[in-house]
């Protein structure tokens, strides 16, 4: 047994002697493989920023398209509730004030009793209020226009459409369509 304890022992020898020759003859190696090693973390770093900034961008148009939806979907609220008005009154025809489908860009804000002609104005966000509006407030990238034909002599079909330019100027639109019927 103490034979083959010398021999390991000489061969574990041997071989640290070998480890050494190595690493003396190998002069400046750890600055290659530090540099190396520098630049693939390097280049994982960019590839996470640079995904980084997309998800961000996206993350900007998904917000940009909710907003645009909900305000398509206002606009057809805003010639329900003058439809509504219409018929509560009990004075005027129920496509009366603007609603009467004469085919051509409107707008109106949640508050008005009739639709105006489309001057194209982009829609404002008041801040104190909390609403999007057309008085009041700083202008948004928004624009809407409500576009009202005349289906038969008891139905009107109701285009709301919103525009907006995005990142880097890129124009995107959201249309929302509906019907409304004199179901009295």
């Amino acid at each position: 047994m103490q034979i083959k304890t010398s021999v390991v022992h000489l061969k574990s020898e041997v071989n640290c002697q070998r480890l050494i020759v190595l690493f003396v003859d190998k002069s400046g190696q750890l600055m290659i493989e530090a540099m190396v090693a520098l630049s693939m973390l390097t280049l994982g770093m960019i590839g996470i920023f640079a995904l980084l900034s997309s998800s961000l961008g996206f993350n900007k148009i998904s917000t940009d398209e909710y907003i645009a939806s909900n305000l398509a979907a206002e606009g057809i609220e805003i010639v329900r509730n003058i439809i509504d008005a219409n018929l509560m009154s009990g004075s005027r025809p129920w496509n009366s004030n603007g609603v009467s489908g004469i085919n051509e860009d409107t707008e109106g804000d949640y508050n008005d009793t009739e639709l105006q002609p489309s001057l194209n104005r982009f829609i404002k966000f008041d801040p104190s209020l909390k609403v999007y509006n057309y008085d009041s407030g700083e202008d948004t990238i928004f624009r809407r226009t409500i576009n009202i034909t005349n289906s038969s002599a008891s139905e009107i079909k109701i285009k709301s459409t919103v525009y907006w330019k995005g990142r880097n100027s890129v124009p995107y639109e959201i249309v929302l369509e509906d019907y409304l019927f004199n179901w009295r």
